[in-house]
C-alpha cells in the first residue's frame, strides 16, 4: 500500500510543473498505489511509495528501477528521465548524473 501523504506530495509537485504537463503528461494520483503518469493515453510508469521511498517502475517492467527517499530527487529523476529522454531508464539518469560537476 502507498503512503499516500508522500504519493500525494509527489502529485501536487508534477501537477505545479509547466514542463510536465506542456510535454503532454498528466498524473493521476491514486491512493492504492501511488502516482501513475500518462502521455497520450498510454502508460509510461509508476511512482509508488514503500519503506519511507518513492519507488519509479517504469512502463513495461515490474520492478522498481530507481528509489529515492527525497522528493526532490523523485522529481528531478521524473523530469529529466522520464519526461526529457521518455526512457525512464535510471542507468541514463544515473550516467548524466555523474557527469554533472560537483557544485560543493
Amino acid at each position: 500500500m502507498a503512503d499516500t501523504a508522500r504519493a500525494r506530495l509527489l502529485y501536487d509537485a508534477l501537477q505545479s510543473d509547466e514542463a510536465f504537463a506542456a510535454r503532454g503528461f498528466k498524473a493521476v494520483y491514486d491512493p492504492a498505489i501511488g502516482v501513475i503518469l500518462e502521455r497520450a493515453g498510454h502508460f509510461r510508469g509508476l511512482w509508488t511509495t514503500w519503506a519511507d521511498h518513492y519507488m519509479w517502475i517504469a512502463g513495461g517492467t515490474s520492478e522498481a528501477s530507481f528509489a529515492t527517499p527525497t522528493l526532490s530527487a523523485a522529481l528531478a529523476f521524473t523530469l529529466s528521465e522520464v519526461i526529457e529522454s521518455g526512457s525512464g531508464s535510471v542507468f541514463a539518469w544515473a550516467t548524466a548524473k555523474k557527469a554533472e560537476p560537483d557544485s560543493s
